[in-house]
């Protein structure tokens, strides 16, 4: 759609696999990501939290958006009140939809084929082992739980 993408992450692993997967930019988590990006960005989509909330905000350009999605590292932030009204950035929170917009992603989703990369599945009686998996953050994509049975196997789609 012609929207520059730009990931994150602590591993450099991770940061390959996403450019392979089409991300324009790949950044470790702990660099000044404006300043390696070489301009500051229009939208940053946060999962982390406390740990990048700073570098989030300091890469957004004058009226730039940080849409929090999740605090999975830290939920409390400190915010220096003049990065707000000065630059006229916006912060906003989200942690879904309404039952309409569900159902119209579902829709564009099936529409358009889009297909999340899934890192493993694991049947429901290893459900334990597919949480100890997520905690050890070693995958990359999304970790299944399926109610049909699967055998845990490791995936690359």
């Amino acid at each position: 759609m012609g929207a520059r993408v730009t990931v994150t992450s602590r591993r450099p692993e991770m940061l390959e696999r996403a450019l392979e997967l089409g991300a324009t930019d790949a950044l470790l988590t702990e660099s000044d990501w404006s300043k390696a990006l070489g301009e500051r960005v229009d939208l940053v989509l946060d999962t982390v939290g406390a740990p990048t909330f700073s570098r989030a905000v300091a890469a957004l350009r004058p009226g730039g958006r940080l849409v929090s999605v999740g605090a999975t590292a830290g939920a409390e932030v400190a915010l220096d009140l003049r990065d707000l009204f000065f630059r006229q950035i916006s912060i906003a929170g989200t942690s879904m939809a309404s039952a309409q917009e569900f159902a119209d992603m579902l829709r564009f989703v099936s529409t358009h084929e889009i297909r999340p990369v899934v890192g493993a599945i694991y049947p429901l009686d290893r459900a334990e082992e597919a949480l100890e998996a997520l905690s050890a953050n070693t995958h990359f994509g999304k970790i299944v739980v399926s109610i049909g049975g699967d055998d845990g196997k490791q995936t690359s789609t």
